[in-house]
C-alpha cells in the first residue's frame, strides 16, 4: 500500500511524476506534453452500488457537473453520466484482494519494529490515545480476518471479478477519455474519527489503486463548514498526463488550493 505524489498545486505533479517515473519511459515521455482538450471525452459517476456505502454529498456531485460543463462550454467536449453495474458490491472484492496480498496485517504493520503486539489491548489503549498505533489501524487489524469481510474460499471468485473489472475499464477508457468520480462520498472527517462506517466507501479510492489506473485528485471547493472537497479524474493505464492536465486546467478556472485561513 503506497500513496501517490502529493502536491499543493497540480502543476507540480509534472515534475514529481518525471522523477517517480524513472524506469517507465512511456509515462515519463508523455508527462507535461500539451493536451488537445477538444478531443476530450468525459464520463462521470455519481454513485457506486455497494452495500452500506454512504450517499455522496450534493456539493461533490455539483462540482463534477460544473467541471464537465466547463470543458463542454469552452472546448465542445461531450460528457455524460454512466452507471457501471459491474461495480456492484465491488468493496468485498477489494477487501478480499487486500487480505490476499497482506495475509498478516500485524506482521505487515510491525515490520522492522521488532516488538510483539497485543492487538486487542492496543485497540483499547488507542481509544484513549495511549497506543503508538491509531484507533483506525488497530480496528482494521482486528476486522481483517472477519468472515463477514473475508473468506479464503471466495478468493478465486473475487480475483476473477477484479480481472473482469480491469478489462471493463480498459475498454471504457481510451486515450482521450476520462472518468470523474468522487474520491470519497463526504468531506474530510475529523482527525482520529472512527472509520467503521466508512469502510464500505473504500471502492471510491481503493478500486483504482488495485486496477493500477491513474487517478488525479482535483480539489474543487469547500462545503458550508469550510471543509475541502473534490473528486478524482481517472484515465486509462499510463495516461497520467491527461488526468493531470485536466486537473491543472480546472485549477486555473476554479481556483484550486486555497489557504484554510482564507476560506
Amino acid at each position: 500500500m503506497v500513496a501517490g505524489p502529493m502536491c499543493r498545486y497540480a502543476e507540480d505533479l509534472i515534475t514529481t511524476m518525471r522523477i517517480l517515473a524513472v524506469g517507465d519511459e512511456e509515462v515519463r515521455r508523455t508527462i507535461g506534453q500539451p493536451v488537445d482538450f477538444k478531443k476530450l471525452k468525459i464520463l462521470y459517476m455519481t454513485e457506486i452500488d455497494s452495500v452500506l456505502i454512504q450517499p455522496i454529498r450534493k456539493e461533490i456531485i455539483e462540482g463534477m457537473k460544473s467541471a464537465a460543463s466547463y470543458f463542454s462550454a469552452h472546448y465542445g467536449v461531450e460528457y455524460k453520466e454512466v452507471k457501471l453495474p459491474i461495480l456492484k458490491d465491488i468493496g468485498f472484492s477489494i477487501i478480499s484482494e487486500l487480505n490476499r496480498i497482506i495475509p498478516n496485517w500485524i506482521s505487515a504493520v510491525l515490520d522492522g519494529i521488532g516488538r510483539p503486539l497485543n492487538v486487542k489491548w492496543d485497540f483499547i489503549k488507542s481509544i484513549f490515545g495511549k497506543s503508538v498505533l491509531s484507533l483506525n489501524l488497530t480496528l482494521c487489524m482486528i476486522l481483517s480476518p472477519c468472515p463477514l469481510l473475508y473468506r479464503e474460499k471466495k478468493i478465486p471468485h473475487h480475483k476473477e471479478k477484479m480481472q473482469k473489472v480491469y478489462q471493463y475499464f480498459d475498454n471504457l477508457l481510451d486515450e482521450n477519455t476520462v472518468l470523474f468520480l468522487p474520491s470519497f462520498p463526504t468531506t474530510a472527517p475529523y482527525h482520529h474519527e472512527l472509520i467503521l462506517s466508512a469502510i464500505p466507501n473504500i471502492p471510491y479510492k481503493g478500486l483504482f489503486n488495485f486496477l493500477g489506473l491513474p487517478a488525479t485528485e482535483c480539489h474543487f471547493g469547500y462545503d458550508k463548514e469550510g471543509l475541502p472537497f473534490g473528486f478524482q479524474i481517472i484515465g486509462r493505464k499510463n495516461n497520467d498526463n491527461l488526468t493531470i492536465a485536466c486537473t491543472i486546467e480546472l485549477e486555473k478556472v476554479f481556483g484550486g488550493w486555497t489557504s484554510p485561513g482564507k476560506v
